[in-house]
């Protein structure tokens, strides 16, 4: 079944659910198409209703009107089915259900492939709706401007990895620098990403491999204090240790912190994929999670060997 034909379905099963299944129920059609071009969906709706036990011709009446590409006609379309007594309007597009809004204020309206049924004048927001329209929208401004967001954060995060690596690319005449323990521990503490061991080594003047020596060292050090070191494939990055997580979870204040869908979104994927850092978290949802990932692993997790809270500044910074 394609997109269009569920969403009509879906709409209905409220009202048909209510229904009694003993009278034939009466359902107005306001279409843009005529029936012949539009056969498809609307054998799928009858199957639909079919599974619900309402079948045309015994317990179910379908009244069907397409305006056929003139939208003027969809408001005396809309009145035709008003006076013939449907129980129910099934709209499909914006100008079919502000017509059909215009011409009853008290049959239910189940819309549907409406971008947006606020600017369009028929409902009054998203969670409360009011009035008698109800059903699915196919896009909402709210969903753009987070769409929007998505789209500026992600596209900033790529072009300050991007300089950043451009600045990684040292001069041929930078002198080398010691890659001690305290110098690296310093290099990933201030660092707003995880780093590879290329970027290291090519900000140090040295080789991998006395990055990997470094790294080892430092990660042996880290054991007995509040930070830990987290290597997740070539992305290398610092964590709280799991045994500071009830004190910083109370610095932080996660307990206070109201579950919101980011959070829910950002405890499914600690949940699934723990141990888990929050550069990981980040490159699963799209999204910076700094502030989710900081309170809310901190608010579930149990102790492991590797996880815990993934804000490294404020972390490392009460570790010292």
């Amino acid at each position: 079944m394609r997109r269009r034909d569920a969403i009509a379905l879906v709409g209905l099963a409220p009202f048909v659910s209510r229904a009694q299944a003993q009278r034939v129920v009466r359902v107005g059609v306001l279409e843009t198409t005529a029936l012949t071009q539009n056969m498809e969906n609307f054998q799928a709706f009858r199957k639909g209703m079919e599974e619900r036990r309402y079948v045309e011709g015994r317990s179910l009446e379908t009244l069907y009107r397409a305006a056929e590409g003139r939208t003027e006609r969809f408001f005396e379309l809309a009145v035709e089915l008003v006076r013939a007594n449907v129980d129910l309007l099934l709209t499909r597009g914006t100008p079919a259900t502000q017509a059909a809004k215009r011409a009853t204020a008290t049959i239910p309206i189940v819309m549907t492939a409406v971008a947006d049924p606020v600017e369009a004048g028929v409902a009054a927001s998203l969670a409360r709706p009011g009035g008698n329209v109800t059903g699915l929208t196919s896009a909402t401004a709210e969903l753009m401007q987070e769409l929007r967001a998505v789209f500026n954060a992600n596209y900033i995060r790529f072009h300050e990895t991007e300089a950043l690596e451009a600045a990684a690319v040292a001069p041929e005449d930078r002198p080398p620098l010691e890659l001690t323990e305290t110098a690296l521990e310093g290099l990933l503490f201030v660092a707003e990403r995880p780093l590879t061991r290329r970027e290291i080594a090519t900000l140090a003047g040295v080789d991998r491999e006395t990055v990997d020596a470094r790294l080892g060292d430092l990660e042996v050090s880290l054991r007995e204090r509040g930070i830990r070191l987290i290597v997740d494939g070539d992305r290398i990055e610092l964590a709280t240790a799991p045994e500071a997580g009830a004190l910083v979870a109370r610095y932080i204040g996660a307990d206070a912190i109201r579950l919101s869908p980011a959070s829910l979104e950002t405890l499914a994927i600690v949940a699934y994929r723990q141990p888990v850092t929050r550069g990981a978290i980040e490159r699963i949802r799209g999204v910076d999670s700094g502030i989710i990932a900081r309170a809310d692993s901190l608010r579930t997790h149990e102790p492991s060997p590797s996880a815990g809270s993934t804000d490294r500044r404020k972390a490392s910074g009460a570790a010292h």
